[in-house]
């Protein structure tokens, strides 16, 4: 069986672990699609804790779409207290 192919099934998989990381086996270099800017980083190269993804998962909530969106449901008439 192919390994960079999932059969589909009527039996769901197992979940995944997400623990356990994930590397591409095959060399992608020479396609046309290929850019190192948008490569995925090897397993030893990523750094990345739960800090850092919980520090981007706050910064991408505090912006101008975000508090655009709030004050126009308050205008609305949304309240705090009332979300539906």
């Amino acid at each position: 069986m192919d390994d960079r192919i999932q059969k589909h099934s009527a039996v769901p998989a197992a979940a995944p672990d997400l623990r356990e990381l994930r590397e591409l086996r095959e060399d992608v270099s020479a396609s046309p699609y290929y850019s190192p800017d948008m490569a995925p980083v090897l397993a030893a190269g990523r750094k990345w804790t739960a800090r850092d993804l919980a520090v981007l998962w706050i910064s991408l909530s505090a912006c101008v779409p975000t508090y655009m969106l709030a004050s126009s449901l308050i205008a609305l008439g949304m309240n705090w207290w009332r979300p539906s």
